[in-house]
């Protein structure tokens, strides 16, 4: 599965289910931006390793159906904030997929120690309260519906090593990134209250 076909099932899901959607810096946050911008995707610039918990804050006070989506090097990166991540997730529907090919390639290919990580079994020691592992746009699909029916899940998805094409970066500067999601955000109906 490349990352754009894995960037197409994730924006249409979100689309679908009525999802915020956060992205990771790099190459992930460069094809959602170029290929399935909407105005209730949040693109992280500058800030490896929170996209997770930023997506974690945000459904915890709104109340909203979040998606939080990276790479395996910002989630290496972020590692230590997943027991907060499932704290603040908590009675939230939570998704967090994490696309692996092995590298912080936006940043020069350098090898991630992905290989060695199980990234469900940390998400469940964690807090989460599901995982699943996928290969295919098939299997993403699929869970994906699963985990979107409640809960805090972490998909782990293997992906293809390259980017073609290579997309920019988003064209957004990261203050117009946030006025544009939080106008999103006060226009829906999701909730004020937060979660305990």
């Amino acid at each position: 599965m490349s990352r754009d076909e894995l960037v197409a099932v994730v924006a249409d899901a979100a689309a679908t289910n009525g999802a915020a959607l956060f992205a990771g810096n790099g190459s992930l946050a460069r094809s959602l931006s170029t290929l399935h911008d909407r105005d209730d995707c949040f693109y992280m610039v500058g800030s490896m390793g929170l996209c997770s918990a930023i997506a974690a804050g945000f459904a915890n006070r709104s109340g909203a159906p979040v998606i939080a989506l990276e790479g395996d090097g910002n989630t290496l990166m972020g590692l230590s904030g997943l027991p907060a991540v499932a704290k603040a997730a908590s009675g939230a529907l939570f998704v967090h997929v994490v696309a692996d090919n092995g590298q912080c390639e936006t940043t020069g290919g350098q090898m991630t120690l992905s290989g060695d990580v199980d990234f469900g079994a940390l998400a469940l020691a964690a807090g989460y309260d599901a995982r699943a592992t996928v290969t295919t746009v098939e299997s993403l699909t699929a869970a994906l519906a699963e985990a979107l029916r409640g809960g805090r899940t972490l998909i782990h998805a293997e992906i293809e090593v390259g980017v073609s094409p290579k997309h920019p970066r988003p064209v957004l500067e990261p203050v117009a990134i946030a006025a544009r999601f939080l106008a999103e955000a006060a226009s829906r109906s999701w909730s004020r209250g937060g979660h305990a």
